[in-house]
């Protein structure tokens, strides 16, 4: 009888200890959460006239947003909803900018892309690429609503998924997709080398992780690991969630990187990886065109410009950039070696390239990393965009 108690003691002494160290962990990562955060552009003379106060301010604001942050253990990185900051908004549907007021005759388009869509950097919800195309639309008379879909670090699967999942309900009359740099970036994912039953049955984290034939397999865990992982709360994804894609990123990914040399100026891509980029993206293009054509919406794709794919003179900062190690060989080769195959593409309709977007533009400061951009150079994105859509707008709204 005292053997059993002793059992029974020590059983309850051990679910206490459980007890005790998930309540610190969860403490230890929500103080992490509160620690103020390093952005690239805070250290960009771009942001020169701009206070250091705010620019760490809406460094602050852009991670504690939720950018990048799976929801509900989602296939893709997903924004935790209804969000508010001085510079950066998430509304209550999960998106960046005001809230959703449509109207049954309400012309609505949608942009999907990554970080460059979503606008980080971007000085408010105002000077993102979909907010001053919605504002260059109705100084041409057209009134349209606009909604910024971008997400941070999503390829064009993941804004495959995204539309599937998520905006169709809004009835879409035009989607607008513009990539390149994750795509061409991001090619060492698993999600990249998974079939796409496979992709939409994993969390964005194990999606994300550098793939190797070793971790190619699916993951889901048992017992205590799956009750971690569907508990939403810091503990459960901070700690479960995050320790599966730490073990991970160890993994040999060197089939899938560039090699760096020391002091060479550009390193050559890999064709296959050129190829491989290619046919993943204007696949993903073609299946959303294709959604299009069945569902009844417009769609236009738009071949993003990064650092180094315009011919122009550049300025001293991007030069600094470019000569980094790290910045040699890296993507933006990849971008500027993509060739768009429009056999690829028959569903798709309307396909335009930006890389040269800023030929002519010589000396002019625009990229404060590999692809991000000043306000200005979202403005001339925002033109060359807008100059695009409104043929298309029109034959819509026309009827033709």
């Amino acid at each position: 009888m005292s053997v059993q108690v002793s059992y029974k003691k020590q059983f309850t002494f051990f679910i206490i200890l459980i007890l005790i160290f998930a309540v610190i962990a969860e403490s230890i990562l929500q103080v992490i959460d509160i620690i103020p955060k390093k952005c690239y552009f805070n250290d960009s003379p771009i942001f020169d006239k701009i206070s250091k106060d705010k620019k760490q301010k809406l460094c602050d604001e852009i991670h504690r947003m939720g950018v990048g942050v799976s929801r509900e253990l989602a296939p893709i990185p997903l924004l935790f909803p209804d969000k508010h900051g001085e510079y950066v908004n998430i509304n209550s549907d999960g998106f960046r900018g005001e809230e959703f007021n449509f109207s049954e005759t309400d012309y609505k388009i949608f942009f999907l892309g990554g970080s460059t869509i979503f606008g980080v950097g971007s000085l408010s919800d105002e000077t993102t690429i979909p907010w001053q195309v919605e504002k260059k639309l109705e100084e041409k008379g057209y009134d349209v609503k606009v909604i910024n879909a971008g997400i941070p670090a999503a390829t064009t699967l993941d804004e495959l998924y995204l539309l599937d999942n998520f905006l169709l309900k809004y009835n879409p009359d035009m989607i607008v997709m513009y990539d390149g740099y994750n795509d061409a970036g991001n090619y060492h994912l698993r999600k990249f080398h998974i079939p796409y039953d496979e992709f939409v049955n994993n969390n964005a984290g194990l999606n994300n992780i550098p793939y190797t034939k070793e971790n190619i397999t699916s993951t889901k865990g048992s017992g205590i690991i799956i009750f971690f992982e569907n508990i939403n709360f810091k503990t459960g994804l901070g700690i479960i969630a995050s320790w599966n894609i730490f073990k991970n990123n160890f993994s040999l990914k060197e089939n899938y990187e560039p090699t760096i040399v020391p002091n060479k100026d550009v390193i050559e891509p890999d064709p296959k990886i050129i190829d491989f980029i290619e046919d993943y993206m204007l696949t993903n293009w073609s299946k959303v065109c294709s959604m299009g054509k069945t569902t009844g919406f417009q769609t236009v794709n738009f071949m993003q410009p990064m650092l180094g794919t315009s011919d122009r003179i550049i300025h001293d900062e991007e030069k600094r950039i470019m000569s980094e190690d790290w910045f040699k060989g890296h993507f933006w080769t990849y971008l500027k070696n993509i060739d768009i195959d429009y056999d690829k593409l028959g569903s798709c309709d309307n396909v335009y390239d930006l890389r040269n977007t800023f030929v002519g533009m010589d000396g002019d400061h625009i990229y404060w990393d590999e692809g991000h951009m000043s306000n200005f150079g979202y403005e001339v994105v925002a033109d060359k965009i807008t100059e695009k859509l409104i043929p298309l707008i029109k034959n819509d709204l026309s009827g033709s």
